[in-house]
């Protein structure tokens, strides 16, 4: 579905990520998984349009969609949601879902139904204003958000970042829900072990370049992989 080939970009002169290369198919969900600064959230602001790149390719379904603008980028079936939630905190929990809605109003109703079966608690409360949910509650919308534009291919950057052990696992759990309702996942994540449970397939980013790549279980297992990011 998205394939990455010598992908080189930054911000200024500084490149932060350097010859990536990867692949998803449709139907997998994938992690990259790397320290704070390797570049993940880099890598993903550039497949997403938000930060252009200064070499490389990015194909999506078979068309080049290098350095397109983000919307257009949404518009072929690419959706990012961004590390640090975004919502929009003086509109309802409804309003933030519906502002990302594509396809009419039917098909944002269909979208609704499948933000509320993955996140029961918006339902409870889709009046109430963005700003006022916990920290679970806004990474939940933000994810419904990103739900709500029909993605083909969904990026979650960072989904885990400032939240409560339990809540971790269980916003990790739905990116593996959300791949095995037919949507294929690109997820960044510093919680390496997590991530590598729910992922199909796994790529290591270090220092803005791919060092490792594999089945995730493979990764999971490996020596130097469980030294580097799985503490032991």
């Amino acid at each position: 579905m998205m394939s990455v080939e010598g992908l080189t970009a930054g911000y200024g002169r500084v490149p932060a990520i350097v010859d990536v290369t990867i692949d998803v198919a449709a139907g997998e969900l994938v992690t990259i998984i790397g320290s704070n600064g390797a570049g993940k959230s880099t890598l993903l602001r550039a497949l997403s349009g938000l930060i252009r790149c200064s070499s490389g390719t990015v194909r999506f379904d078979g068309a080049d969609i290098t350095n397109l603008s983000p919307h257009r980028i949404v518009k072929a079936g690419l959706v990012h949601c961004p590390e640090g939630r975004h919502v929009f905190p003086m509109l309802t929990v409804r309003e933030n879902l519906r502002i990302a809605a594509r396809h009419g109003r039917s098909r944002e109703t269909e979208r609704l139904e499948e933000v509320l079966t993955l996140f029961p608690r918006l339902g409870e409360r889709l009046s109430q204003s963005a700003g006022s949910l916990s920290g679970g509650e806004q990474q939940m919308l933000a994810i419904g958000r990103s739900l709500m534009a029909d993605p083909r291919l969904v990026m979650l950057d960072e989904p885990s970042l400032g939240l409560a052990p339990l809540l971790v696992a269980q916003v990790l759990e739905v990116a593996g829900r959300i791949r095995d309702r037919g949507r294929t996942v690109l997820l960044v994540e510093q919680n390496a072990e997590l991530a590598l449970q729910v992922a199909d397939r796994a790529y290591v980013l270090e220092r803005g370049r791919i060092t490792n790549s594999g089945a995730a279980g493979e990764l999971a297992g490996s020596r130097s992989i469980r030294e580097a990011y799985l503490g032991g």
